[in-house]
């Protein structure tokens, strides 16, 4: 089942690695969604900012003031 023999130990203390990194991964994933659902100081309609690249106005102007004003000047 693999390219080259690996030794029988080593390939347990791998697995073992493996097994541990994919545990931690799926509690950082679990985390992170729990603080984008429950821990958002935002409100959740500024998630369609990641598909659109769009930010309300009123949003930029209440939580990032310098880029508001730089956005006005441009205009």
């Amino acid at each position: 089942g693999h390219v080259w023999p690996i030794q029988a130990s080593i390939l347990g203390k791998v697995s073992f690695a493996h097994d541990i990194f994919a545990l931690l991964l799926m509690l950082m994933v679990i985390t992170h969604l729990l603080f984008l659902f429950f821990v958002l100081s935002a409100p959740l309609t500024h998630i369609s900012s990641w598909f659109t690249g769009k930010v309300p106005e009123e949003f930029v102007k209440d939580e990032h003031p310098i880029w508001y004003e730089e956005l006005k000047k441009n205009k």
